[in-house]
């Protein structure tokens, strides 16, 4: 499973680039606001709430539901 990132920033920060990441075997149970706190830890929950909310957030190259 993989997703990307794709925060809305000007152009050549590392914000405003499209990032891939691969979710390990012994992460795929995880949830998603979880996976991210570890891989992201300087991104806030509401941050998170918007990049989900805005369609920013892919997983196998769909965009993540809301529950």
């Amino acid at each position: 499973m993989s997703d990307s990132l794709a925060p809305k920033a000007s152009p050549g920060s590392p914000r405003g680039q499209v990032l891939m990441r691969a979710v390990s075997d012994d992460e795929a149970g995880l949830r998603l606001d979880r996976w991210f706190q570890r891989h992201f830890p300087g991104l806030s929950h509401g941050a998170l709430q918007k990049l989900l909310r805005t369609g920013q957030v892919r997983i196998d190259g769909r965009r993540v539901a809301r529950p």
